[in-house]
């Protein structure tokens, strides 16, 4: 079976389509693994073939844009960027696709807004996967956001009033007027509600998270199927660098801080971090690829790394302090150790709103007070319960194994 997948978004998008191209690809099917050049070495080293969707600096120019972590302005920022690519990312995948053929089926992750419209016009196959629970608008539970975490036990017309809030005014209000200009030109009708109904391929939509972290509700698509986190592994001869063994070497367990893979606007961030944790010489360290972005001079206690392989490093940690994007959330889990999360803008809110009720972890605002910040750290690092609760996640977590087998399994029911 040939097989494109489309792939838009920064690492924690990527790397768990990259465990899913691996699967694929064991079974003998063909895999083209589309996505910016910035992920090119990666995929390629992997053995898979790789198709450019926009260049280095596009990536670049994306990364720079400061809104793209604002908790209520993300989606436009996001947007702002992500219509420049409509007509590059249909043409490729369109290239791709004759390639094949015209026989192919595709995987496309949320946000991946050019394989929904080839699908239309072409009638390829399409699945697409969620990699977290708020890309399912969901009427019946519906998902965290800044400032808000909806109750259970909210009236029907509540939660039908906030869905409707940000499908209109969050959603369609930023995207939809250049989305059906770019349909026009193709000649195909204008949509409503992009994102609560139209995102969702009509041939299968694969949620790669377990229900244990997010129960399937009655109003999610009917050709919906969870899995489980397809956890992105280190590969061989990969391992935790030199300095930061000797540091892990020299002490306790340390917290890890870390922004997200595509954050460089984390300036404030660490510096509070810092102020916090500087109180009790806490040892820890700070990961992120932005230099810039880290106070210097750090104390000996502190350890600055540009890059570790989480599924390493968070085995030596004794706290994980992170944004709350999906693919640290789920590293957390899996090493059963308690979370303190930050989230900056997109799913980040109702991931930590997740976390937190499984009680393994808290959330705390990124502009909190310093009193917050070292109350927080404090619960997490002594608090028994969450010892308890890391526990259960760790174990609900070891069919996680099974995660890419579960989707790829999904994939060729399609096909």
């Amino acid at each position: 079976m040939n097989i494109i997948i489309a792939a838009a978004g920064s690492d924690g998008d990527i790397n768990p389509m990259i465990e899913v191209s691996q699967e694929l690809a064991s079974r003998g099917h063909n895999i083209a693994f589309v996505s910016n050049e910035h992920y090119r070495s990666k995929v390629q080293a992997l053995g898979l073939r790789f198709v450019p969707l926009g260049d280095e600096v596009l990536f670049k120019q994306a990364l720079a844009e400061p809104d793209l972590w604002h908790p209520t302005r993300s989606f436009s920022g996001v947007w702002r960027h992500m219509r420049e690519t409509l007509q590059i990312g249909y043409d490729v995948l369109a290239q791709t696709l004759d390639d094949f053929g015209g026989d192919a089926t595709i995987i496309a992750t949320t946000m991946a807004i050019s394989a929904r419209i080839l699908q239309e016009v072409r009638g390829v196959r399409l699945v697409t996967m969620h990699l977290s629970p708020c890309c399912i608008l969901s009427r019946q539970a519906p998902p965290a956001g800044p400032g808000f975490t909806p109750d259970e036990k909210m009236p029907k017309w509540l939660k039908d009033l906030y869905i409707d809030t940000i499908e209109k005014f969050v959603i369609d209000r930023v995207m939809l007027k250049d989305l059906n200009r770019f349909r026009k030109k193709l000649r195909l009708k204008p949509i409503k509600n992009a994102m609560g109904k139209w995102i969702h391929s009509p041939d299968s939509v694969v949620c790669a998270f377990p229900q244990w972290f997010a129960q399937p509700q009655t109003d999610w698509p009917p050709h919906t199927v969870c899995t489980d986190f397809p956890l992105y592994s280190v590969k061989p001869n990969e391992k935790i660098s030199q300095a930061t063994e000797d540091f892990l070497q020299r002490g306790a367990p340390p917290i890890v801080f870390t922004a997200g893979s595509a954050m460089a606007h984390s300036r404030a961030y660490f510096a509070k971090a810092l102020k916090v944790i500087s109180e009790q010489k806490i040892r820890s360290i700070f990961v992120s690829r932005f230099t810039d972005q880290i106070p210097a001079d750090l104390p000996e206690y502190v350890h600055h790394s540009h890059y570790e392989p989480f599924d390493l490093l968070f085995k030596n940690a004794a706290v994980i302090a992170h944004h709350g994007g999906i693919g640290t959330t789920a590293q957390a889990l899996n090493t059963g150790k308690p979370q303190l999360i930050l989230p900056f803008g997109h799913d980040q809110f109702d991931n930590a709103a997740r976390v937190v009720k499984l009680g393994c972890g808290i959330k705390i605002d990124i502009d909190g007070s310093h009193f917050s910040w070292r109350q927080a750290i404090e619960q997490v690092t002594m608090g028994p319960s969450f010892r308890s609760s890391c526990d259960r996640a760790r174990q609900q977590m070891a069919d996680h194994s099974l995660a890419t087998s579960k989707i790829a399994d999904a994939i060729e029911k399609i096909s």
